[in-house]
């Protein structure tokens, strides 16, 4: 569940993974930004942050087994009349002991490809007007789809991207104060 009032942009979550011999607690914080001039959708997960401003019991603080994990991704919108979306992704984990470092380090590698592939399984079933997804997108309940169909009409306007010609690191500067719209 959520932590804390959830925001379109920022909200922290807390659920509880199994894995194997492991009980972790996953308490994420999650950021996400729109760039509505390039046209790409950026995303930040991270476990390292306070949890000072939520209001847990201490009880449930010293509970907490916390994963170190911070994730980074990237998505944009291939642009210029062309289908599809390019997806950049960093991910760093520890589970906290070598046993567990070295099953991350085993399993991620053969895991990469099956998670890829169920992405864009899901990506084609988001297609089908039947889906349950297509009704959560029709919905569009925090606005996040209205969101991306803005970063969507940004790429089109600009030339298209791949994998082999990435744009450079200038589609990151912005101004030093955010336009944000708040509910």
């Amino acid at each position: 569940g959520f932590l804390g009032k959830v925001h379109p942009t920022v909200a922290v979550s807390w659920s509880v993974a199994n894995a194997l011999l492991w009980k972790v607690d996953a308490v994420l914080e999650r950021f996400r930004w729109y760039d509505c001039e390039y046209g790409f959708f950026a995303e930040s997960l991270r476990s390292n942050f306070p949890l000072d401003d939520y209001r847990l019991s201490e009880r449930d603080r010293n509970k907490i087994k916390r994963l170190e994990f911070h994730a980074q991704n990237l998505w944009i919108p291939r642009g210029g009349g062309e289908l599809g979306t390019v997806c950049i992704q960093l991910v760093r984990v520890d589970l906290g002991t070598r046993l567990a470092r070295w099953c991350v380090g085993k399993l991620c590698p053969r895991a990469g490809p099956g998670l890829a592939q169920e992405l864009q399984d899901l990506v084609a079933k988001s297609q089908d007007p039947a889906s349950p997804h297509a009704a959560r997108i029709a919905g569009d309940k925090s606005g996040m789809y209205s969101q991306l169909r803005q970063v969507e009409e940004a790429a089109a306007r600009r030339s298209a991207i791949s994998s082999a010609a990435l744009p450079g690191e200038e589609i990151f500067r912005r101004a030093y104060q955010l336009q944000t719209h708040w509910p």
